[in-house]
């Protein structure tokens, strides 16, 4: 079943917020498919924990198709409570004059961080979700619902993510 993308999420307020930052904002054709990028095995592989379910994404007022892969693991007892397991988003939009434009605006963000050697452009954003552009189109990794201290940053949200787009952008090629 597929479950519209929502122009704002609801983040959990702690170390790891990870908020929505293109998806539902962004408008064009999407050409790559979201689902069907990772099976749950390799999803698995890239979180470190079990995938056990897929949900599909859909903003067809926007052309914008996501993928959550969810686990069973609860960071904390405040996830659990919320019913939030770590899980992995990716989201695929066309690039055009709205986007870039957002792009832009994000990218100025003094937190943001380049990031060389993906796609055309790449950088993660203030609240460490990954963004790139590759051709036209606009790809975003996010890890969500975890909380992470110092290094654990890289481990649990940065690294997944990275792997993530590596092979969305090539799955997209």
């Amino acid at each position: 079943m597929k479950r519209p993308v929502r122009p704002v999420a609801v983040s959990i307020v702690g170390a790891a917020v990870c908020s929505l930052t293109l998806v539902g904002l962004l408008g064009g054709t999407a050409h790559a498919k979201a689902c069907g990028t990772f099976t749950k095995k390799e999803a698995s592989r890239i979180l470190g924990f079990k995938v056990v379910e897929t949900e599909e994404l859909s903003e067809p007022s926007t052309d914008t198709e996501g993928c959550d892969y969810i686990t069973n693991k609860f960071w904390a007892k405040r996830f659990k409570k919320l019913d939030a397991p770590l899980k992995l988003r990716v989201t695929i939009q066309p690039l055009n004059d709205d986007t870039a434009a957002v792009l832009d605006e994000l990218e100025a963000d003094e937190d943001t961080e380049p990031v060389e050697g993906l796609g055309d452009r790449a950088f993660y954003t203030d609240s460490n979700d990954l963004v790139a552009v590759s051709g036209e189109q606009v790809f975003q990794a996010k890890v969500t619902n975890i909380q992470w201290e110092n290094d654990e940053l890289q481990t649990y949200i940065k690294d997944p993510e990275l792997e993530a787009m590596r092979q969305l952008i090539q799955s997209a090629s």
